[in-house]
């Protein structure tokens, strides 16, 4: 069965921003193996390092898998006008796509690292980033 591996994880970026979690589930559980041709979701924990005071700010973590084949990316609702040092994405379930559009995405034939990196502190992102920055 093929498996599944993670990379990027607790890498602090230049401010201070991290990927704190991740893991994927297929059929309700926490798994590192998937059957060739299920679906599985994505799901990761960020936490953002913010000013003490800042006018917006969202956390946005992408994931691409090595075979380039699976990117799927999720953000946190915008916030405004809030104070403190530090901002917790909570779970996201990352299933949507680039270029529109929300699904899980299906396992390959073969084993599969996925690429985590958080795109946060304090800015608020019009677009997501193109794919080819993930």
């Amino acid at each position: 069965m093929p498996k599944i591996s993670f990379r990027g994880i607790g890498i602090p970026t230049p401010g201070g921003s991290s990927v704190d979690e991740v893991w994927v589930e297929y059929k309700g559980n926490i798994e590192t193996e998937v059957p060739e041709g299920e679906k599985f979701k994505i799901f990761a924990r960020g936490t953002a390092n913010i000013p003490d005071q800042f006018t917006g700010c969202e956390i946005l973590i992408t994931a691409i898998s090595s075979d380039g084949l699976i990117a799927r990316y999720d953000r946190t609702n915008p916030t405004l006008w809030q104070t403190g040092p530090i901002y917790d994405s909570g779970d996201m379930h990352l299933e949507d796509e680039p270029g529109g559009g929300t699904s899980d995405p299906t396992m390959p034939d073969h084993d599969i690292t996925l690429e985590f990196t958080i795109w946060g502190n304090d800015n608020l992102f019009e677009t997501v980033p193109p794919v080819s920055e993930w």
